[in-house]
């Protein structure tokens, strides 16, 4: 594979993490939509519902691309590849959720405390496969929420044989439309792994098995990705349409299509390509850590402040959007100070 290609797929870690937090920043889940609040909701949908969408399908493309990358099927490969993703996946995924549980737990023995820190169920009531939700997410999402991804990303991982069975089968392509076809239509509305994560892990084995050099086979019609992605973007925001399953399924086609575009453009700057490049090492803490600390921010400042205006509105967003990463940055360095051995363990090194 080219050298750009790494680089590019490297300097995208860091600004997809970021539209990942503004998923979860998103104010309307919690605040009541008005009409004085219609600049913020436009623009928040936009972000949030729109271009943020398509960071989790590109981060599974990604994932299977460089699994399937020089691949060649054996079992020695198979246990390399795999147990080395196990060794930055699991520990990650245990620690935090436990370290969630805990604090949970403390904090909900204090009755003022219990709507900050609030879930399905006390903590103090769970049984066994409670815990096993919280922690691995066995029949839905573990505690920490956006650990969902990694569940599933070990699911994948484990089940690369059968992946590259499929792969390697004479209908490969029928089954990638079939697979396609659950997720666009939605026929499985949950599963472990989700059907999002098993589409584009596929697809992106399918790319590194077939067209590895093709990852990137819209540069040279990226100005009509972009024209077409802002178009569809500005529609989607003055209908008011991205609660339709079947639009945000076009959406994020456009969007993964569009970043992958963009990529170049930053690729091609080499200020913000040393920038993003030196950055994408701190975007795995920052995605562990960012949540419940965003909804945890959001429901104090939410409980305080009587957010009147859409400016109001729309600067508490991008606020705590960037009030999270700093805090997930001047952690990381507080742990690698203190603590460099656990950071290694917690940090997926």
């Amino acid at each position: 594979m080219k050298k750009e290609y790494f680089e590019r797929i490297d300097l995208l870690r860091f600004p997809l993490i970021v539209l990942v937090v503004f998923i979860h920043a998103y104010t309307f889940n919690m605040v009541p939509f008005r009409s004085e609040l219609g600049l913020s909701y436009q623009f928040q949908n936009v972000i949030s519902n729109g271009i943020a969408r398509s960071a989790v399908p590109l981060f599974f493309l990604f994932s299977g691309y460089l699994y399937f990358l020089n691949f060649d099927g054996t079992i020695i490969q198979f246990k390399h590849k795999t147990l080395s993703r196990m060794r930055t996946l699991v520990g990650p995924l245990i620690f935090w959720n436990v370290l969630v549980l805990l604090v949970f737990y403390i904090t909900q023995t204090f009755h003022s405390l219990t709507e900050l820190f609030s879930g399905d169920k006390i903590v103090r009531q769970f049984e066994f496969i409670d815990y096993c939700n919280a922690i691995i997410g066995c029949q839905k999402s573990p505690l920490a929420y956006q650990f969902w991804f990694i569940r599933d990303l070990i699911f994948v991982s484990v089940i690369v044989p059968l992946i590259y069975v499929m792969l390697n089968f004479k209908l490969k392509v029928t089954l990638l439309c079939l697979l396609f076809f659950v997720w666009f239509f939605n026929f499985v509305s949950y599963s472990i792994p989700s059907t999002v994560s098993l589409l584009f892990f596929l697809l992106g084995g399918f790319i590194a098995e077939y067209y590895r050099n093709k990852l990137f086979i819209f540069d040279s019609f990226k100005v009509y990705v972009y024209a077409c992605y802002t178009l569809f973007l500005t529609v989607l925001a003055l209908s008011d349409s991205f609660d339709s399953s079947y639009i945000q399924r076009i959406n994020e086609l456009m969007g993964v299509i569009t970043l992958l575009c963009f990529s170049s453009q930053l690729h091609k700057n080499h200020r913000s390509k040393t920038v993003l490049v030196s950055l994408a090492p701190i975007s795995f803490f920052i995605f562990c850590i960012h949540e419940p600390l965003l909804t945890i921010i959001k429901k104090i400042v939410l409980i305080y402040f009587d957010l009147q205006s859409a400016m109001e509105n729309l600067l508490f967003y991008f606020g705590v959007t960037l009030f999270v990463i700093y805090i997930g940055l001047k952690v990381r360095s507080l742990i690698t100070i203190i603590f460099p051995r656990v950071f290694y363990y917690i940090s997926g090194k």
